[in-house]
This record gives C-alpha cells, sequence and structure tokens, in this order.
C-alpha cells in the first residue's frame, strides 16, 4: 500500500468516525429529549436550560433527532460509489447548522449543553474534514467503516450511561431539612420544584391537579420557584405567585399561570385580578424585593436538594422527578397519608 493510500484511508477512518460520534451522542440527546425526567442533562445547569428551551423542539421535532438523520445519513453516503459529491454539500450544510447552534446557546440561551457542543463540534470537524478526502474513497472500506461505528456510538453512550442521573425514591430519614420543614402532621406535603414556562411542569401540574382534588384537605402543596433564564416571563409568573400568596391564594393564580400562554407582567396582573386579589396589595407586593428574597430563597432550597431537573417534587419523604402520571402520585399521597 502506498503512504497516499494510506493516508486516504486514515482520513476515511477519521471522517467516519466523527459521524459515528456524532450519531452516538445525538442518540443520547434523542433519548434524553423524549425523557421527561432527566437521564443525563440534570446537572441544573447548561444541559438543562438548552433542554428546557424553545430551541429544543423546533416545530415540535427534537432537535437530536435531526442529529441522528443528518449524522446517519453522513455515513450512508460515504459508503456510496463517489461518495465525495454527496458528502461535500452535505458536511457544508452541517457545518453551517452546527455553527447555528454554537451561536444560539452562545447568545440567545448563555449556556452550553457540554453534550450539544460535542455533535455541534462534530459537525464544524466533518465540514472541514470533507477536503481532505480523496475523490475516489478507499475500495475496502466496510472493515474500518465498521469498527469506526461501534466505537464512535459506544463511547458517548458509555458515557452517558456512567453519568447517567439516578433516580431513586428518597428513604425516610434522607429527606433534607428545607423539605423537612414544610411538613404538617397529618396530612401530606408536596413540595414541588418547577417553572411557569416549562412544558413538563405544565403537564404535571393538570395531572397533579386532577389528583390532589381527590384527597381534599389532607394533601397540602407548596410551591418552590426555578424560573430558567431561557424562560422569558418565567420569573415574572413567579413572583406574581409569590404575592399571591401574601394573600393566600397562590393556588388559584398558580393554575391560572400554568394554563395561560401569555405570561407578561400585565397578563400576570390580569390573572391575579381575576383570582380575587387585593390589586392595590398585588402592586405594592410586586414593586417590592420580597417576591424576589423568597425566588433566591427558593433557589437556594433547590441547591440543597440537589436539584437536577423540572419538574422535581416531594410527596413527604419520596422524591420523584420528571413527569408522573396519575397513579404514582397517587401512590405516593397514599404512602405519606398511611406514615401519618
Amino acid at each position: 500500500m502506498t503512504e497516499a493510500n494510506r493516508k486516504s484511508d486514515w482520513t476515511f477512518v477519521a471522517f467516519w468516525t466523527l459521524a459515528a460520534v456524532g450519531l452516538g451522542v445525538s442518540a443520547l440527546l434523542l433519548y434524553e429529549y423524549v425523557t421527561p425526567a432527566a437521564q443525563f442533562c440534570g446537572d441544573g445547569g447548561g444541559c438543562d436550560v438548552v433542554r428546557n428551551s424553545a430551541y429544543a423542539f423546533p416545530l415540535g421535532i427534537p432537535t437530536p433527532a435531526l442529529g441522528v438523520a443528518f449524522f446517519g445519513a453522513v455515513l450512508l453516503a460515504s459508503l456510496a460509489p463517489r461518495a465525495r459529491r454527496f458528502l461535500i454539500p452535505l458536511a457544508l450544510a452541517g457545518g453551517v447548522g452546527g455553527a447555528g447552534f454554537i451561536a444560539v446557546q452562545a447568545f440567545a440561551l448563555h449556556a452550553y449543553c457540554k453534550y450539544c457542543l460535542v455533535a455541534d463540534g462534530a459537525l464544524l470537524a466533518l465540514a472541514g474534514l470533507v477536503f481532505l478526502l480523496p475523490a475516489e474513497l478507499p475500495a475496502r472500506r466496510w472493515r474500518p467503516a465498521g469498527l469506526s461505528t461501534a466505537i464512535g456510538v459506544a463511547i458517548p453512550i458509555l458515557i452517558g450511561v456512567m453519568t447517567g442521573v439516578a433516580h431513586d425514591e428518597v428513604a425516610a430519614g434522607e429527606v433534607p431539612d428545607v423539605i423537612a420543614r414544610e411538613r404538617r402532621p397529618g396530612i401530606a406535603t408536596i413540595v414541588e420544584f418547577m417553572d411557569f414556562q416549562c412544558p413538563y411542569c405544565r403537564e404535571q401540574h393538570q395531572t397533579m391537579k386532577q389528583v390532589v382534588a381527590d384527597y381534599a384537605d389532607r394533601v397540602r402543596v407548596v410551591y418552590k420557584h426555578v424560573p430558567l433564564p431561557n424562560h422569558r416571563h418565567a420569573e415574572d409568573a413567579a413572583r406574581a405567585a409569590c404575592c399571591a400568596e401574601e394573600q393566600e391564594k397562590e393556588i388559584a393564580v398558580a393554575d391560572a399561570l400554568f394554563s395561560s400562554e401569555d405570561l407578561t407582567p400585565e397578563a400576570c396582573a390580569r390573572l391575579a385580578e381575576q383570582a380575587g386579589l387585593d390589586m392595590h396589595a398585588y402592586r405594592e407586593c410586586m414593586a417590592s424585593d420580597r417576591p424576589d428574597r423568597r425566588l433566591s430563597s427558593d433557589l437556594e432550597d433547590a441547591r440543597a436538594i440537589g436539584l437536577r431537573g423540572l419538574p422535581t417534587f416531594f410527596v413527604n419523604d419520596v422524591r420523584l422527578e420528571g413527569l408522573k402520571d396519575a397513579d404514582v402520585v397517587r401512590g405516593a399521597i397514599d404512602h405519606a397519608l398511611a406514615q401519618n
């Protein structure tokens, strides 16, 4: 084999491995995006911000699904005769997409997902490496292609499994103090960490609302507000809920906020008025620093419990993360009442 042929082989292997890594990371993220509770992005940081942003589901499609389709197309095109003529426009389009996704994280979300950066970096690298591919790719490329695919897909998935977030229920005696202090004798207390614009929190609220109604005054709900920075009006809604709590109407206002598509300050005020709040007291509260101090306290509580994603809620000593169906919530409440 000549030096030129060896170089050609290694360039192809590098190109293929990058595409396989991108495919593996995209598959990992796709699983993360279609699973309500955080599996790998549950650090409460940039991964969580990106996952819960409006950019995560353009036209209702999980962004990682686009990555799976793109990298899969690159791998298939690499095996075609005269593959380079297909790969150049494909890789260049991917490079533009990768740069765009990085720009969104940098300038729109001001947060970075480490797994997204790997996939986006692979897109940019492919756009550069494609020009180093020879006009005629190695004829016998099935064996290195298979090995590169196995390595490229397996490594990110293995890393994801090893760094995955555990979602075990918390045993009695392990409940953080910030949760234990909210409990009251004789009733089940639900402490929910949430964001009014988080789509998973909104869906969970509807389930929770139906279940809690069956228990009347045997269940108490406490909201801990964690408005994510990428949700434009989540903090406005959280401040409104804090002021509603001062008038003992937080549950009614929270229900209205979870159901409203408009959470601007003006819309929050209208919802507060419709819920029967004293609007003079509401406006005085909103102009003060009391809601901000409450949000800071809730954020400290979120850190104290090691918040990994939204929604997260405790039913007495049972910790639940992500979307839970009515039977799971009801079972946790029954368990709490039996303990009491």
